[in-house]
């Protein structure tokens, strides 16, 4: 895969929350299985699940081994912004967070970004939590919000 396609693979689970999910739940709790997936998953079918994990693996976004799926951590530099596994999960999580929703709706993707990047400088103490929400577009609630995933993301 070429750094072009890698980088177009990842913008599609910026652009579509719905993969980012898939994305998601393997990065945090994968190797799993397709239907262990779609149990995890929400509001998704197993046929809906099996469809998005065989696009994202000929994307090459996730990896297929004896049935099971995972997902290494990707990072792509997007439109001069870096896109980890941490911003996925956010994008992800705005599907059923209202507070993430709003700032991906109000600020877009790069809001999304700025905001990830601000608690990730909070939790490695170079900066303080005013600092970091001062430094976002997102308000102190939105930033606890995302702070949440991300620490659940990185374990």
């Amino acid at each position: 895969m070429t750094d072009v396609d890698h980088a177009l693979a990842v913008a599609s689970l910026l652009r579509d929350p719905e993969r980012a999910r898939v994305y998601t739940g393997l990065f945090v709790d994968g190797p799993l299985t397709d239907d262990e997936l779609a149990d995890r998953i929400d509001d998704f079918s197993e046929g809906r699940v099996r469809e998005v994990l065989s696009e994202m693996a000929d994307s090459g976004l996730v990896t297929e081994t004896g049935g099971e799926y995972d997902a290494d951590p990707v990072t792509a530099q997007i439109a001069g912004y870096e896109v980890t596994p941490e911003v996925i999960a956010v994008v992800s999580a705005s599907e059923i967070h209202s507070d993430l929703r709003r700032v991906r709706e109000e600020h877009g993707v790069d809001g999304v970004i700025r905001s990830v990047d601000g608690v990730a400088d909070y939790l490695s103490e170079d900066v303080t939590w005013r600092m970091a929400v001062d430094d976002t577009p997102a308000t102190d609630a939105e930033m606890w919000a995302i702070e949440g995933v991300v620490v659940d993301v990185r374990g």
